[in-house]
C-alpha cells in the first residue's frame, strides 16, 4: 500500500510550514525596522543630545536592511519545492 503524507505540518510542501515561514519573515521585517529606529533614538538621546535625526536615519537603515533580508528570504522560500518528491517505490500506478 502506498504511503501518502496527509499531515500538512510535515514535508517541504506543508501548508503550515510555508505559512509559518512567511509569518516569521513578516515579524522579522517589523522587528528589524523597530530595532534600528530604537538604536537611532538611543544615539539621539545619549550621544547627539536631542532631535529626531537618529530615529529617521535608523528607521531608514532598518527599512533598507529589512527589505534586503525579506527579498533574500523570499528567494529561498520560492526555491523550496511545493510538494515533496515521491520516491519510486511508493508509486500508486505500478502493477502488482
Amino acid at each position: 500500500m502506498p504511503v501518502i503524507n496527509t499531515d500538512p505540518n510535515k514535508g517541504a510542501g506543508g501548508v503550515m510550514g510555508t505559512t509559518g515561514r512567511a509569518y516569521g519573515i513578516a515579524i522579522e521585517f517589523v522587528v528589524y525596522i523597530g530595532v534600528c529606529a530604537g538604536l537611532g533614538w538611543l544615539v539621539d538621546r545619549y550621544i547627539i543630545g536631542g532631535g529626531q535625526t537618529g530615529v529617521i536615519v535608523g528607521g531608514a537603515f532598518g527599512l533598507v536592511g529589512a527589505t534586503i533580508r525579506i527579498v533574500r528570504a523570499m528567494g529561498r522560500l520560492a526555491n523550496t519545492p511545493s510538494k515533496p518528491p515521491v520516491p519510486q517505490g511508493d508509486r500508486v500506478d505500478r502493477p502488482r
